[in-house]
C-alpha cells in the first residue's frame, strides 16, 4: 500500500487528500472508507471494491475415446471472480 498525502491552501481553505494505491489481489476486495476528522467534526464514504479475478480451470477435461452410441460424459469446471460461465464448443458451434 502506497500513501500520497497532497496540500493545497486557499485563502478560506486547505485542502488535504490522501489516497491509497494497491496491486489488485483478490483479498482485496471489499468496503473500504475515508474518514475525514478535525475539531468542525467527522465524515466518511465508503466505497466498494471488487477485484475481477480471470477464470481458471479446476478440473481439466480428459480426451475421451467412446463407440458409437455409447454414453459419454466430458467435464469442465473453473472458478473465479465474478462467477465464470462456462459452455461447450464442438467445432466452434456451441453445444447445449
Amino acid at each position: 500500500m502506497v500513501a500520497a498525502t497532497n496540500v493545497l491552501h486557499t485563502p478560506q481553505l486547505i485542502f488535504t487528500s490522501l489516497s491509497i494505491e494497491l496491486y489488485a489481489d483478490a483479498a482485496d476486495s471489499g468496503v473500504y472508507t475515508c474518514q475525514v476528522t478535525n475539531p468542525g467534526g467527522r465524515l466518511y464514504r465508503e466505497v466498494e471494491v471488487v477485484v475481477e479475478v480471470p477464470p481458471r480451470l479446476t478440473l481439466l477435461p480428459r480426451t475421451a475415446e467412446v463407440t458409437q452410441g455409447e454414453r459419454f460424459v466430458v467435464e469442465c469446471e473453473a472458478v473465479g471472480v465474478s462467477v465464470p460461465s462456462i459452455s461447450w464448443l464442438l467445432n466452434a458451434v456451441e453445444v447445449s
